[in-house]
């Protein structure tokens, strides 16, 4: 017989809410215009169960001349402009309601004050409000903010060398030689 005592006999319930069904991603997408030389970016959540999906970003409204929140109920893998989805961690169908207030306590400055501010910043913001309110551990924070991180910032486009057959060149991080 088995030393542990079961949830039933204690009466718990087992709730399904506690299953770790929400995955979340960083969502990231091509810029839509030439001139922009950083993904736009997301936080995207994903329930395993109803296939749906939350998307979280800030967006600027060129109108307005400032950076808003921008919340959306679409598969961001819809988007031609999105690059492979970047899983962060998975969460509580009941934590789900803290990622859309993380996101809605995210202070975006003024351009002004802060002209070098983007989407990026905001998902990292989240990101970090995510930890501080328990949602996601240390760790997983950790391992996210790198993950994160590997997106943000300008995008490099390499500008390729010829190599000769014989030689090898490390071009953006990824070595040619023969064949290439």
């Amino acid at each position: 017989m088995a030393s542990g005592v079961s949830a039933a006999k204690l009466n718990i319930p087992q709730a399904q809410s506690d299953e770790k069904n929400i995955v979340l991603y960083g969502a990231f997408f091509e810029p839509k215009d030439g001139d922009s030389k950083l993904y736009h970016a997301a936080i995207a959540a994903h329930n395993i169960q109803t296939n749906e999906w939350d998307v979280f970003d800030a967006v600027f409204v060129t109108t307005e001349d400032c950076w808003q929140p921008n919340h959306r109920h679409r598969n961001p893998q819809d988007s031609v402009r999105c690059i492979p989805l970047v899983s962060l961690a998975e969460i509580t169908k009941s934590q789900l309601p803290l990622v859309k207030t993380a996101a809605e306590s995210v202070e975006i400055p003024d351009p002004d004050d802060n002209p070098k501010w983007t989407c990026q910043n905001y998902i990292l913001d989240i990101w970090k409000a995510l930890q501080v309110n328990g949602v996601i551990g240390k760790m997983t924070w950790m391992r996210g903010e790198d993950k994160l991180k590997g997106h943000c910032g300008p995008i490099f486009v390499p500008e390729y060398r010829s190599v000769e057959e014989d030689e090898m060149d490390e071009v953006g991080g990824i070595f040619f030689g023969k064949g290439f």
